[in-house]
């Protein structure tokens, strides 16, 4: 599944405090703040699902390993095994913390403002080492 970010939609109340002159950014600084945002979420998005559809994987497998396996070769090592495989495929799994998954859709100008600098901090190192780590997002 790819997600296709659509462009950033500006809220009324946002419309409102940028036509009286409020807001802390200008409108494009406000609109390359959303638009990264946007684009940001997306991508975490796509990652949650990834990541709980191979922690599905990995129990599903896990399932029939267990079934195949008989009982006079389990054994110490196996169970301890079975037992890290597991906790990593609930630690994989986003909804397994489920009070972690939302993410605010909208934020202040400043808010805005700070988040999107942060991610860009963090990213820069990346793109000079070509690194591709993940992150869950600067502060959100």
């Amino acid at each position: 599944m790819v997600l296709t970010p659509q462009p950033p939609r500006t809220t009324e109340a946002a419309r409102r405090t940028l036509a009286r002159g409020g807001g802390d950014a200008q409108p494009e600084a406000r609109h390359h703040n959303l638009s990264v945002y946007s684009r940001w979420l997306a991508e975490k998005l796509e990652r949650m699902v990834n990541d709980r559809l191979r922690a599905n994987r990995i129990r599903e497998f896990l399932q029939a390993f267990e079934a195949k396996l008989p009982n006079k070769v389990r054994d110490n090592k196996t169970v301890e095994w079975i037992a890290a495989v597991a906790d990593f495929a609930d630690r994989l799994d986003p909804l397994t913390r489920p009070e972690r998954v939302a993410r605010p859709i909208e934020m202040s100008d400043d808010e805005l403002a700070k988040f999107v600098e942060r991610l860009e901090k963090e990213s820069a190192p990346e793109q000079q080492t070509g690194a591709g780590q993940k992150r869950a997002g600067p502060g959100v």
